[in-house]
Formats: structure tokens, C-alpha cells, sequence
């Protein structure tokens, strides 16, 4: 019967021991910590089109057509048509660049 107590109690602390040496093995393999970033770069919308780049519209006035005859007034509808087309194409121009906010070449 003593051997058997005995038995037990050494299988008993074996355990004990056993599981203190599975706790501190855990223990010991703590990652360390990341780096913590010393600057962080946040984009802010900016104005990309300055007041002086954007080209100032010249169109023909409604009163200006209806002062004319038919045959200046179609071929003044068609000018303007190639003036505003014109321009949007140049607006489009310019505003293309600000598509590219935040972005490297």
C-alpha cells in the first residue's frame, strides 16, 4: 500500500511538474511587439487647378444670334458648336490631372 501512495505521489508531482514546464515553454515564445510607425502619410484633397489654368469661355450671345440672318445664323450655330466642343476637350484636359490625386508618376 506504501508503494502505492508512493507511486501516486510521484506520478502526482511528475504532473505538476509536467505542466509547469508546458506553462514557462509557452511563456518563452512571446512574439515581440511590431514597430510603431513614426510617420503616417494621410492624403488631403487639394485644389490641382489653379484660377489662372482654367481658359476663359468666349461664346457667341443669344442676342448676338438672333440679330443675324439665316444663312450667318447656321454657319454661327456651327462655330459655336466647335468653340464649345473645343473647350470642353480643354477643360478635360486640364481637369485629367486631377485624377491622379495622391498617385505617383
Amino acid at each position: 500500500m506504501k508503494i502505492l501512495k508512493w507511486v501516486m505521489g510521484g506520478f502526482l508531482i511528475l504532473l505538476v511538474i509536467m505542466w509547469l514546464l508546458f506553462v514557462m515553454a509557452g511563456c518563452a515564445q512571446i512574439e515581440p511587439l511590431p514597430d510603431v510607425p513614426k510617420e503616417v502619410r494621410i492624403p488631403v484633397p487639394v485644389p490641382c487647378v489653379e484660377p489662372g489654368q482654367i481658359p476663359a469661355a468666349t461664346f457667341i450671345t443669344a442676342a448676338e444670334l438672333l440679330a443675324l440672318p439665316d444663312a450667318p445664323f447656321v454657319y454661327a450655330l456651327a462655330r459655336d458648336r466647335l468653340d464649345r466642343s473645343n473647350h470642353i476637350a480643354r477643360l478635360e484636359a486640364i481637369l485629367q490631372g486631377c485624377t491622379t490625386i495622391g498617385e505617383k508618376p
